[in-house]
């Protein structure tokens, strides 16, 4: 932990028991820094206005970096031992690949819990809430105007009511991240809309850009484990239903 808070308030201390301290009050937090035995790199330049009575808190103005992700918005916690969070955030910009390297796989120093996951950390932290994010990226993908209500659970890490442009078409759907192993596992549930093909094929693999032009829609609901593109391509399991309209091939090269 690093950074500092300003504390204005009134604090109770049971001397025979020091845990069990209460406080009411407000917390000023200044550019903090956070990282557990469940993370592979800190949380960042967190701050915010905290109004604290006992058990609960209230953060406005709430803001954490992770990486080039950047979170700001209002939280509500209850029971800090095992925190229930409700929130509203929103994003200029995302990074879930870095979010998944973060919290997806156990430390070394950590030991196993029953469940599988790690001791502490995510399994024990419940939340709910709505998120907006301007610029999300997630493998090789990039998506704008995200827009859903994010759930985590017992490590399992759910966004539904998923809406989003997708290079120039949309989509809509729900994804889930189970964190409780080493390797993440993903499941995607989706409707895609007048994608742009050009667009997303050149993402995928930029040896395909202007290859094939047109326009993408369908459905997809797939299962796949790991935190790279070629791990979740080898292991992806489901169904899919695609179609492209208005196509063209502009060049065929037998090799690829």
């Amino acid at each position: 932990v690093g950074g500092s808070v300003t504390i204005d308030g009134q604090a109770t201390v049971p001397l025979e028991r020091l845990d069990a301290v209460q406080f009411h009050g407000t917390l000023g937090v200044e550019d903090l820094s956070y990282r557990d035995a469940s993370m592979s790199r800190a949380l960042e330049k967190i701050g915010g206005s905290l109004a604290v009575d006992g058990e609960k808190a209230e953060w406005t103005g709430f803001t954490a970096s992770l990486g080039s992700s950047l979170l700001r918005g209002r939280l509500q916690v209850e029971d800090y031992a095992r925190p229930r969070i409700g929130f509203a955030l929103d994003s200029p910009r995302l990074d879930l690949n870095e979010l998944i390297a973060t919290f997806g796989g156990a430390s070394p120093s950590a030991p196993p819990s029953s469940s599988g996951g790690t001791a502490g950390g995510l399994l024990d932290v419940i939340a709910r809430g709505s998120v907006a994010v301007e610029a999300l990226h997630f493998q090789t993908f990039d998506l704008q105007g995200v827009r859903g209500t994010v759930s985590l659970r017992d490590e399992i890490l759910t966004l539904s009511d998923l809406t989003s442009r997708l290079y120039q078409g949309g989509l809509k759907g729900r994804v889930t991240l189970d964190l409780s192993g080493a390797a993440p596992r993903c499941r995607v549930e989706g409707a895609l809309e007048d994608v742009d093909v050009n667009a997303l094929a050149g993402a995928y693999d930029p040896g395909l850009k202007d290859l094939l032009r047109g326009r993408l829609g369908g459905a997809v609901d797939l299962e796949a484990r790991g935190t790279g593109l070629d791990a979740i391509l080898n292991t992806a399991r489901g169904t899919a239903r695609l179609a492209i309209t208005r196509g063209s091939l502009t060049s065929f090269s037998m090799l690829k």
